[in-house]
């Protein structure tokens, strides 16, 4: 258990304000301010006490704490390199991971170009997984899927509709043309999932469906989208050039749909047509039992009892998505609905 003393708290407030304040606003009297203002042991900071802190902040943690005087302020700021160190050990490393992951971006790589040059942080941290490992995807193309990802919430964000051919479930079938309006990807279970509404209104380009499509980006074909195009109905009367693509009101068609709450009742991307979600009672038993308790099956799970058997309840669809989830229980899953 961590024991907190008064030195302790001041100098953890300390580094909390220098971590995220500007520099402008980093004054002595706005340091102290902060300090006393969210101390929870009840005490009033002086400056000797400051000065004495920032004495051991460099001495006792190796972090140095630069000054810079101008007129009659002075301005305090952590050394970028040291304390880069200094926390490197702990969930720095498994954030260098985790944006390893998608190191074919142009903003990783920027990213880590900023934590080179700013904190002298080089390809070997991002490298160092002895003490925390993050698989890699499995999909050989995942770095064109997430590059298609984020092209498509770019037009999402626009309100512009996009068009593509798409590979349906049934590989036998053609792929076939489609234009929708984008409004979320999604991530689950490994795969990368577009929400769209269909446009069924090709007069006057306003009219979407009522009922959301969950898209597969890798079933794209070529994995490429286009802008949405208009089509005149008339042969000698074409749109001019910049009435060509097509645009929606995105807070509108959101709303229509309560997007932020669409799949809220839903285990993964799939909600059936006609059909309400209802209370399923579980029962986990034997390491099941600790695995749905630190990782609950869904963010509506209630513990009814928990003992040498958990009994919990979900409110959700009952679909496919539910049996998978639950298959990897096997007979240490039973449902008692």
């Amino acid at each position: 258990m961590k024991i907190q003393t008064k030195k302790s708290e001041r100098i953890e407030l300390i580094l909390n304000f220098l971590k995220k304040c500007k520099r402008e606003d980093a004054t002595f009297t706005n340091i102290i301010d902060y300090v006393n203002n969210n101390a929870s042991i009840n005490y009033s900071m002086s400056k000797r006490t400051f000065e004495s802190d920032l004495q051991s902040i460099r001495n006792d943690f190796g972090i140095e704490i630069e000054v810079e005087r101008e007129g009659n302020f002075c301005y305090y700021s952590i050394d970028k390199e040291a304390f880069a160190e200094e926390i490197m050990g702990e969930d720095f490393g498994i954030i260098l991971q985790l944006i390893n992951t998608h190191k074919e971006l142009e903003s990783v790589e920027w990213l880590k170009g900023i934590l080179q040059s700013d904190y002298n942080i080089d390809e070997s941290y991002f490298d160092n997984d002895d003490f925390f490992v993050l698989p890699k995807p499995k999909n050989k193309i995942h770095d064109k899927i997430l590059k298609l990802a984020i092209e498509i919430v770019k037009y999402a964000k626009k309100g512009q509709a996009i068009q593509f051919y798409y590979q349906p479930a049934n590989k036998e079938k053609k792929p076939s043309a489609k234009c929708v309006a984008p409004l979320q990807v999604r991530f689950f279970d490994g795969r990368y999932y577009m929400i769209a509404l269909d446009l069924i209104d090709d007069m006057n380009y306003l009219d979407y469906s009522n009922t959301p499509i969950v898209y597969s980006l890798d079933s794209i074909e070529g994995l490429i989208v286009y802008p949405g195009q208009k089509e005149s109905k008339i042969e000698d009367e074409p749109f001019a050039a910049d009435e060509t693509n097509i645009y929606f009101d995105y807070i509108k068609l959101r709303k229509k749909i309560n997007l932020k709450n669409y799949f809220i009742n839903c285990i993964g991307i799939y909600r059936p047509k006609n059909e309400e979600p209802k209370v399923i009672k579980l029962k986990f038993t034997d390491w099941a039992r600790s695995y749905v308790l630190n990782q609950p099956i869904h963010t509506s799970q209630k513990v009814i009892i928990s003992g040498e058997e958990l009994i919990v309840e979900i409110f959700v669809y009952d679909t496919f998505e539910l049996d998978f989830s639950l298959a990897r229980f096997r007979g240490f899953c039973v449902r008692l609905d």
